[in-house]
């Protein structure tokens, strides 16, 4: 890269004009949350996917993060700075979620009302992330919206 800028400040001294450099080296953001599922049988299997709101492109991980303090299982995703709509959703085979394969549980207006039957609302919100930011409490989990 040094090489490269000394070649360009050289030539733009015999040129006479520096040309515009480009450089997308933004760093990602992270977006965490909890997970959660409505059975008394345990957390199954799942992936949180984050889905660009302009792209379209989907990240995606299936790692958690136990705390066996609180007895909370969470989630850590590192996404390109962007707009995004996070769900959550079963892995393929899960005996005990069949009822729910192939849905996305979002992080909804839903889920930040506090899912009660007082909440009209299961729009996906979207989270907006920063480069280098981390958003936290982005907990997708609105298993009863109709989707």
């Amino acid at each position: 890269m040094k090489k490269l800028l000394y070649t360009l400040l050289t030539a733009s001294l015999v040129i006479g004009s520096l040309p515009e450099l480009k450089v997308s080296a933004q760093r990602p953001g992270v977006i965490t949350g909890s997970l959660s599922y409505p059975t008394d049988a345990g957390l199954p299997r799942m992936i949180v996917c984050a889905e660009s709101v302009t792209s379209k492109s989907i990240h995606c991980t299936d790692k958690r993060v136990v705390n066996r303090r609180r007895g909370k299982v969470s989630y850590k995703l590192t996404v390109p700075a962007g707009g995004y709509y996070v769900f959550a959703t079963l892995v393929n085979g899960e005996e005990s979620g069949e009822a729910y394969w192939g849905y996305r549980a979002y992080y909804s207006e839903f889920v930040i009302c506090g899912l009660s039957v007082n909440c009209p609302s299961h729009e996906p919100v979207k989270v907006t992330l920063r480069a280098g930011q981390t958003l936290t409490g982005i907990d997708p989990g609105d298993w009863y919206a109709d989707n």
